[in-house]
C-alpha cells in the first residue's frame, strides 16, 4: 500500500514537472519577444546560451557526468549540435520575433514535432503509422492555417513574412538538432549531449557576438533585460530541459512529448495577457489543429 502510494506521488511528481517545463518554455516567447525589440538577435543569443552553459555545467559536475571520452567523431557531432540547435536555432528563432506576435510564433514553432517525424521517418527509419502521418498532415496544415491567416491563396502571393521565414529557419535547425542528437545519445546521457552543445553552441556564437559589441549589453540592459535573461538561460533552457527529461526517463519519450501541447497554448495566452496580443480566428483554429495533430504523432 505505502510502496504503490509513493509510485502514485512520483509520477504525480514527474507529470507536475512536466506540465511545468511545457509552461515554461510557452512563458519564453514574450520575453524573447521583448528583448528582440531592442537587443540584437546574435546578442540576446549569446547571452541566453552563456547563462544556461555554466547553469548546466554545475549541474553536470553535481550529478558526477562530467567525465568523458572525447573523439574526433563526438567534437564534430556536438559542433553540429551547437551549431544547429544553439546557433542558428536561437538567431532565426530571435530574429523571427522581431517582426512576429508571441502567440504566432509559438504555434509556428510548435510544428518542430510534425517536421521531426518525417526526418526521421526517412533517417532514423522510425515507422511512419497512419495516426503519426495524419497528426503531421493536420500539424502542417494547422500552421500553414496561422501564417496564411485562414487564405492559403496568399501564401503564394508573399503570404511568407521575412520573420515567418526566420521561424520555419528556426524549426528547420531545431529538426537537424533533434535527428543528429537521437545519434549521440547512443554514447552520451542527455545532460552530457545537451550541457556540451550548449558549450560549443556559445563558442560558436562569441565572435560573432564580440564584434556586434555585445560585451556592452551590460551597460545598456536594465534589470528587466537581465530578468529575462535569466529566465530564459536558467529556466527556459535549464531547468525546463532536465524537467522533461526527467519526464523522458520515467514515462517515456512519447507519452513526455505529448505536453508539448501546452507550450503554445501558453505562449498566445502570454502574448494576449503580457503584451496585448489579439487572438484571430485563424491563430486560434491553427493552433487547435497544430495541438491535435502533435496528440496524434505521439500516440503509439
Amino acid at each position: 500500500m505505502e510502496i504503490s502510494f509513493k509510485k502514485r506521488l512520483s509520477s504525480s511528481t514527474i507529470y507536475l514537472k512536466l506540465v511545468l517545463a511545457m509552461c515554461i518554455w510557452g512563458g519564453t516567447f514574450v520575453p524573447a519577444r521583448v528583448l528582440s525589440q531592442e537587443f540584437s538577435a546574435i546578442t540576446i543569443s549569446f547571452y541566453r546560451f552563456l547563462i544556461s552553459s555554466i547553469f548546466l555545467l554545475l549541474v553536470l559536475v553535481y550529478r558526477g557526468e562530467h567525465r568523458l571520452k572525447w573523439s574526433a567523431k563526438n567534437i564534430v557531432t556536438m559542433s553540429v549540435l551547437g551549431l544547429t540547435g544553439v546557433f542558428a536555432y536561437n538567431v532565426f528563432f530571435f530574429l523571427g520575433l522581431q517582426t512576429v506576435a508571441a502567440g504566432k510564433s509559438s504555434v509556428i514553432i510548435s510544428m518542430n514535432p510534425a517536421v521531426t517525424a518525417i526526418f526521421a521517418t526517412i533517417f532514423l527509419k522510425e515507422v511512419m503509422t497512419w495516426k503519426k502521418l495524419l497528426g503531421v498532415i493536420l500539424a502542417l496544415f494547422g500552421v500553414i492555417t496561422v501564417i496564411g491567416q485562414g487564405d492559403f491563396s496568399s501564401l503564394f502571393h508573399g503570404g511568407f513574412s521575412i520573420g515567418e521565414i526566420f521561424l520555419l529557419g528556426s524549426v528547420t535547425s531545431w529538426v537537424i538538432y533533434t535527428i543528429v542528437g537521437k545519434i549521440i545519445l547512443k554514447e552520451f546521457t542527455s545532460l552530457q549531449a545537451t550541457t556540451w552543445a550548449f558549450v560549443f553552441g556559445t563558442l560558436f556564437i562569441f565572435p560573432f557576438a564580440y564584434f556586434e559589441g555585445a560585451l556592452k549589453f551590460n551597460s545598456q540592459a536594465s534589470f528587466l533585460h537581465w530578468t529575462y535573461l535569466l529566465y530564459l538561460g536558467v529556466f527556459g533552457s535549464a531547468v525546463a530541459f532536465l524537467w522533461f527529461y526527467d519526464g523522458v526517463k520515467v514515462i517515456g519519450a512519447a507519452k513526455a512529448a505529448s505536453f508539448i501541447n501546452i507550450s503554445p497554448i501558453v505562449g498566445v495566452l502570454s502574448g494576449v495577457l503580457l503584451l496585448g496580443e489579439k487572438i484571430n480566428l485563424s491563430l486560434l483554429v491553427g493552433g487547435t489543429i497544430v495541438a491535435i495533430g502533435v496528440v496524434l504523432i505521439n500516440r503509439k
